[in-house]
């Protein structure tokens, strides 16, 4: 149930020196990228995960990552407990399957970081509308940043046009909002964007960003996130 290194037994990545102090005895965040694996995904998330490594070969971008940061960036792999088996809870108790395989790894990931990077945007959804690029987060004790929550789709398109970024092979079948396969189909004509995940039942949320309360916090969710730890 320990997080993982991405790349398993190589310590490079996971015994980094603290991050140097900068001016005034401040010091700088250090970062951890942290990817959900085991949590029923596309095949084609994987295929994308890999084409967007090797497109803009991986490991230097990690690197000059570290250097802009001035500390340790970290990639880790997000998997669920050691009781979490292959199954079919899904059918069910979607909820309960969610808890397992989403909210607990992340609430292991979260632990004793300050702040919480998503990529969530206000066009994913009415609950969504009114999120905010700073927030605090009541249920994982974090600040929560949304850089990206102001963007349009076109807004996305420009950025990967000019940044000649790949593009996830679902979205162009039809899915606007991407969540693990057996509870996702692909959204209709004038359907809302998320109207495809836990289709048929009373639904909205993973759970990843539910407020302490157990309500709606307004937010989306992504495959991957960025977990900041002020040392």
């Amino acid at each position: 149930g320990q997080l993982e290194s991405k790349e398993g037994n190589n310590k490079q990545d996971n015994d980094l020196p603290p991050p140097p102090k900068q001016h005034g005895g401040q010091q700088r965040p250090s970062a951890v990228v942290v990817f959900h694996r085991d949590v029923l995904p596309f095949g084609e998330v994987f295929y994308f995960r890999h084409a967007a490594f090797s497109q803009f070969n991986g490991a230097r971008l990690v690197e000059a990552t570290r250097r802009r940061l001035g500390g340790p960036l970290r990639l880790e792999i997000l998997r669920p407990g050691p009781g979490v088996l292959p199954d079919d809870r899904w059918v069910a108790d979607p909820e309960g399957c969610c808890a397992v395989r989403k909210v607990e790894p992340l609430g292991r990931a979260l632990a004793g970081r300050a702040a919480w990077i998503t990529g969530i945007r206000r066009i994913d959804g009415p609950t969504r509308a009114a999120a905010p690029v700073v927030e605090w987060d009541d249920r994982w004790g974090v600040v929560k940043i949304n850089p990206l929550v102001a963007w349009s789709d076109a807004d996305l398109e420009g950025y990967q046009t000019a940044h000649d970024l790949p593009r996830h092979p679902l979205a162009s079948r039809g899915y606007p909002s991407i969540g693990c396969w057996p509870c996702t189909r692909p959204v209709a004509d004038g359907e809302d964007r998320r109207a495809g995940r836990w289709a048929g039942l009373d639904k909205t949320e993973c759970g990843l960003h539910l407020g302490a309360a157990g309500t709606d916090a307004g937010t989306d969710s992504a495959a991957v996130a960025v977990a900041v730890e002020v040392r």
